[in-house]
């Protein structure tokens, strides 16, 4: 019994250290190691951040590889095992570049493996990994002590100059056309007249934090691999790629520095493989001077809350004043009646009790001088008796 017991720990063991310790150079010149913690973040855990209760936790780094193949980040699940992680990853001060979402698999601290096909990266430009999740026990872990030269950790919009999250990126260095092709891509590539070029593309800003979110109807045609989307300052010209998506997508939004009362226009298309469809139609939007326009609406609704506030606290001051006024008045009417009849009821105890006192002194000086009288003329007559 013991040396099965044993042989089942040893099992579960070699399972948990085979998610647990990075892959590294799974393939020759594919997934080579680009950023790694030497002290492995994981196994020496300084800490834990709630990825929910944040409204963004992110990782800065400088790549050596001018392409990206895999991530792995130090995730612990908690009690929602199987929840889902949502990895975007951002040129800073440009657009989204690769983005995927993948289930949590241990509640315990694992690596938790994002594979993604071969994007195209700029060894001279930073980036940044940001993750979101809709589960409330995830976390992603703090590395022991910082140890990526390129980059830092940044909580909400704060970098944290002493912290780095856990994670590895794995790359190569390559050019397009070395990456090899995926197993049963031998379907003839479709012509750019067999693919239907998306409709309906919408731009909105949202917010200086969120950015602007693109929007369009999906291709019909139903092979394709996703769709680039591009951004330029001219609605006609120097048009340039921001980002990709997925085939099952249809909505891009795009975090980056804009410039106040610029409009920005967007087009999509659709690809499958180097084959892409034709442009779509042009949205655009304009960002509007949100700071001031901004301060000075939330300081009037402010001012009009405070208002109401303070005419509403007036009320309830005014309301227990008067209840505290009229309850005092009642109270104290209360209490002098009470003082008056236990005065009047201590009156009349104390006539009833001193009237039968007065009359035993009486009776008591009427009979006494009689009393002797009697005597003394017993005494005379039997004196004379005896003569």
């Amino acid at each position: 019994m013991r040396k099965i017991l044993l042989s089942i720990f040893l099992v579960l063991s070699a399972i948990l250290l085979i998610n647990i310790i990075p892959q590294k150079n799974a393939y020759a010149g594919v997934f080579e190691e680009d950023q790694y913690c030497d002290n492995d973040a994981i196994q020496n855990v300084d800490g834990y951040w709630k990825i929910l209760s944040h409204t963004s936790l992110s990782q800065t780094f400088t790549p050596t590889k001018n392409h990206l193949t895999k991530v792995q980040l130090a995730i612990a699940g908690g009690a929602d095992i199987n929840a889902p992680i949502k990895m975007d990853i951002y040129m800073v001060g440009g657009g989204l570049v690769a983005s995927k979402t993948e289930t949590t698999q241990f509640a315990q601290v694992s690596w938790l493996e994002f594979l993604l096909e071969p994007v195209s990266i700029d060894t001279t430009k930073q980036y940044k990994i940001t993750i979101t999740t809709t589960s409330n026990t995830a976390y992603w872990v703090v590395s022991p002590v910082p140890c990526y030269a390129g980059g830092t950790a940044i909580i909400d919009t704060s970098p944290a100059e002493d912290q780095d999250f856990g994670f590895v990126t794995l790359g190569g260095n390559y050019e397009d056309e070395d990456v090899e092709p995926d197993p049963g891509s031998d379907i003839p590539a479709p012509t750019p007249s067999t693919i239907a070029k998306p409709t309906n593309v919408e731009a909105e800003f949202i917010s200086p934090f969120d950015g602007v979110k693109v929007t369009w109807t999906a291709s019909t045609t139903a092979d394709i691999t996703g769709y680039h989307i591009y951004r330029s300052e001219s609605a006609t010209t120097g048009y340039t790629k921001i980002g990709s998506v997925g085939k099952t997508v249809t909505e891009y939004l795009e975090q980056a520095e804009f410039e106040e009362e610029t409009t920005y226009y967007y087009q999509v298309k659709a690809y499958k493989g180097d084959v892409l469809s034709a442009v779509s139609n042009t949205a655009s939007v304009e960002i509007p001077v949100f700071e001031e326009e901004t301060g000075e609406e939330e300081e009037t609704v402010d001012m009009v809350d405070d208002l109401n506030t303070e005419s509403t606290t007036k009320k309830w001051l005014n309301n227990i004043i008067n209840y505290i006024i009229g309850g005092g008045i009642i109270l104290t009417a209360i209490v002098v009646l009470v003082i008056i009849l236990i005065i009047k009821k201590k009156k009349s105890k104390d006539t009833k009790s001193v009237k039968p006192e007065i009359k035993k002194e009486e009776i008591k000086t009427e009979t006494t001088p009689i009393e002797p009288k009697v005597e003394e003329t017993t005494e005379v007559t039997e004196e004379k008796k005896e003569e």
